[in-house]
């Protein structure tokens, strides 16, 4: 059985420069080769879709069955926002290797406590 986990210290809407931390844990039926955590965006909507790592932490010996802690500096753009032919949302994602899906837990970066709306 695979389980697997990402938690938002703080809530989920962050202003542009803050820190943003975290936990991510899993159970795997096998100790995995490879684990990390990214901090991303990606537009969805009409036309081509766009995605961006901003950073990422790789896990040093992740076992079978694991916890481990991350934190990331947000960078001051680009802003959440939904319209009606795009959206840009933000995530915090776990990606273990050997493991097909992956985790992600989403927030809202955005100067005014709250996606903008075009």
């Amino acid at each position: 059985m695979t389980m697997m986990n990402v938690q938002l210290e703080g809530g989920t809407i962050f202003k542009p420069g803050e820190t943003i931390t975290g936990q991510v844990s899993w159970y795997l039926d096998k100790r995995p080769k490879a684990a990390r955590v990214r901090l991303f965006w990606y537009t969805m909507g009409k036309g081509t879709e766009d995605s961006q790592v901003e950073d990422q932490q790789v896990f040093d010996k992740p076992m079978q069955q694991d916890n481990r802690s991350f934190k990331f500096k947000l960078p001051i753009a680009p802003y959440s926002f939904s319209g009606t032919l795009i959206t840009l949302r933000w995530g915090v994602e776990l990606d273990i290797k050997g493991v097909k899906e992956v985790c992600t837990k989403e927030f809202v970066l955005s100067p005014f406590d709250k996606e903008i709306v075009l």
